[in-house]
């Protein structure tokens, strides 16, 4: 049934209009979507929503983090660690070029160095430093350098924690510039793994520890409604999720921790380039910064009154996307109702008077009377006036086709 009055669909938009007048309760979830043939835009505002979706299920996740922090004290701040390379050369007895290069490293807190109760090795589960110099005479061009010496340094029980690396090496044979390659493996407590690229891209995590990977996931399950109807144990997998685990249509979460094993990758190493000249000058000294988690007391106090002062904002806009899609839903139904009242004045006018005929009787208790319907302020209105001038019109032009 199509509603003839002009201001039918008004008291829709008035409840889209009022929806933030439920002061103090909590909000009712309100349906964006919109068909894709409704406005051409209809498929970029979908594709929207499927975003924002996503986004609104890392904050979830990110605020957790957040209020998980505020409660547990414990809970290790992210600090700079300061890594200087350097270098030092001097001649031995035996008149031959002896180098010294160190690896040191200091917590950076505030801009400032800060003795800590932690030792430079004890952020590192290992240290693999590489030197490549040019071959005599330069070698090739584009060739790679050749590879001279390498040091490595492991983590074990038996080795004394430091606050720095020493390597000493001798410069015979060397007619160029080595370049010195330091990986720093970081270590973590717990163990973190790097994500693989689709798993990461469903959950926007693309380096934790498995408890935080279990957590997003289910987070992604809980905000997308994957879980069955009938068994929540079981959980449907989207096409994203088919990605990460290629066959599975449906998953019993119990089942995705031992299938992530597949999807952890090993952490890449920090990459720290320093060049040694071997002939002439002494080489400048290189400065790195490396974040790491330190528990050294000082928490930053997380604040999330910068995001409760944005929710107004958010929710006016959720109310105007209300208010909007009433608009349109109200907008599309006129414009159907004035298609079909164009394309057959009479049969939609018949059509029409039948269903608020049925209407008004199934609505006998108002006692609406025939007569009263027929001096209604309805047929006073102009598009009436046009549907009978309309409708004479159609009669007289068939009329004199007849008399030609």
């Amino acid at each position: 049934m199509y509603s003839m009055a002009p201001g039918a669909g008004s008291k829709r938009a008035a409840g889209a209009q009022g929806f933030a007048g439920h002061g103090g309760g909590k909000r009712r979830a309100v349906d964006q979507s919109l068909e894709e043939d409704v406005v051409p835009e209809s498929r970029q505002y979908m594709e929207l929503l499927t975003f924002e979706k996503h986004l609104d299920s890392l904050m979830a996740r990110k605020r957790g983090e957040y209020l998980t922090a505020q409660r547990n004290p414990q809970k290790n701040t992210k600090r700079p660690l300061r890594v200087f390379l350097s270098c030092t050369a001097k001649m031995d007895e035996e008149g031959r070029l002896r180098w010294t290069m160190r690896v040191d490293g200091k917590i950076q807190v505030d801009g400032l160095q800060k003795k800590h109760k932690k030792q430079f090795s004890n952020f590192l589960d290992r240290m693999f430093v590489e030197f490549l110099a040019d071959s005599p005479g330069g070698g090739a061009v584009g060739s790679s350098p050749a590879v001279a010496e390498s040091a490595e340094w492991q983590r074990s029980p038996s080795v004394e924690e430091s606050d720095g690396f020493e390597i000493v090496r001798t410069a015979e044979g060397l007619t160029g510039p080595v370049q010195a390659r330091v990986l720093l493996y970081l270590q973590h407590e717990p163990s973190q793994h790097r994500l693989a690229p689709e798993l990461a891209g469903m959950i926007g995590l693309f380096q934790g520890t498995r408890h935080e990977v279990i957590r997003a996931i289910w987070e992604y399950v809980t905000v997308n409604k994957l879980q069955d109807a009938e068994n929540p144990e079981i959980i449907n997998c989207d096409k994203y999720m088919q990605q990460c685990f290629p066959g599975e249509t449906q998953l019993n979460f119990t089942e995705i921790p031992v299938k992530l094993n597949q999807l952890f990758l090993p952490l890449q190493p920090v990459e720290l380039i320093y060049t040694i000249p071997m002939v002439g000058g002494q080489p400048a000294r290189e400065i790195y910064d490396v974040w790491v988690e330190v528990d050294d007391g000082e928490h930053e106090q997380i604040d999330l009154q910068a995001h409760k002062d944005l929710e107004p904002a958010i929710d006016t806009k959720r109310d105007e996307i209300a208010r909007l899609k009433a608009e349109i839903g109200e907008a599309r139904q006129k414009r159907e109702f004035m298609l079909m009242f164009a394309k057959d004045p009479k049969e939609f006018l018949v059509a029409w008077l039948g269903s608020q005929a049925r209407e008004t009787r199934d609505e006998g208790a108002k006692g609406a009377l025939t007569e009263e319907q027929r001096a209604a302020n309805f047929y006073n209105t102009p598009y009436s006036k046009e549907a009978v001038y309309r409708y004479y019109g159609e009669m007289l032009k068939k009329r004199h086709e007849e008399l030609k």
